[in-house]
């Protein structure tokens, strides 16, 4: 990694060391993340991956006889 040096106004950086005191962060840790969703990445891995990953491994199911119902049974009510 390396260092960047960022300029702000007082009563900004009052405010983000408030937020980071009350979420148990630092300031380096909360710029680290907006720059690193700013561009797309994240830094525990590919999100989508995780979701189809997530989604194959569910154990959620409609009931051992599947969906009863159909779409115009739900579009009466």
């Amino acid at each position: 990694m390396v260092n960047v040096t960022i300029t702000l106004d007082a009563e900004t950086l009052r405010r983000v060391r408030i937020h980071a005191r009350e979420t148990g962060t630092s300031l380096d840790a909360i710029a680290r993340a907006y720059l690193e969703r700013l561009v797309g990445l994240d830094a525990s891995g590919d999100a989508g991956a995780r979701l189809v990953d997530l989604a194959r491994s569910s154990t959620a199911s409609s009931g051992a006889d599947g969906r009863t119902w159909q779409r115009a049974d739900v579009d009466e009510r």
